[in-house]
């Protein structure tokens, strides 16, 4: 049962992984990543199954996001996080699944992964997750109109990026 899934999962992730994609050949991925999940789904729990979930929910939500789906996306992230192997994987899924429901302009469910993912220790978020937190909670105060907050959360995604990278002049301008 696992060679042909195994395969599935590798054609689709060649696709995810192309240097050239098109929307066609992530279409054809994101399909590839549903299919894998549908003919997992009914085994039995294991190391590998519940790796291969994480992995196809995880790719299937960046492109569902690159291309608008944010509603999608999300509750694909949401689907990873049940499936994370350790808890830096998981805390990813939570800053995608908040800045997924900040996209879709869920601001109460936003608000609520955002600062579940702030409250984890900082060691377990890397680098472009600890910027992505912190500049989506300034976007999200800000457009509430809590500017002092949004202030402080833009200092800490550009301090961040500076802590990380002294020579990011392209990160520090999208803060």
């Amino acid at each position: 049962a696992w060679n042909p899934v195994s395969r599935l999962y590798q054609s689709a992730d060649s696709l995810y992984n192309l240097p050239n994609a098109s929307r066609r050949t992530d279409s054809m991925a994101m399909d590839g990543f549903q299919k894998v999940t549908l003919r997992l789904t009914g085994l039995e729990r294991s190391v590998e199954r519940d790796s291969l979930l994480f992995q196809c929910f995880y790719k299937r939500g960046v492109l569902l996001e690159v291309y608008g789906g944010y509603e999608q996306a999300t509750h694909s992230y949401l689907q990873a996080l049940s499936y994370a192997p350790d808890e830096r994987r998981r805390l990813k899924m939570v800053v995608l699944a908040g800045a997924g429901y900040y996209n879709q302009n869920n601001f109460d469910s936003a608000n609520y992964f955002l600062l579940k993912a702030e409250e984890s220790p900082r060691r377990e978020l890397g680098t472009e997750d600890e910027v992505r937190l912190f500049n989506t909670l300034g976007v999200l105060y800000y457009d509430n109109g809590n500017y002092l907050q949004a202030k402080n959360y833009f200092s800490q995604a550009l301090g961040s990026i500076h802590r990380h990278d002294p020579q990011d002049q392209f990160n520090s301008l999208s803060v």
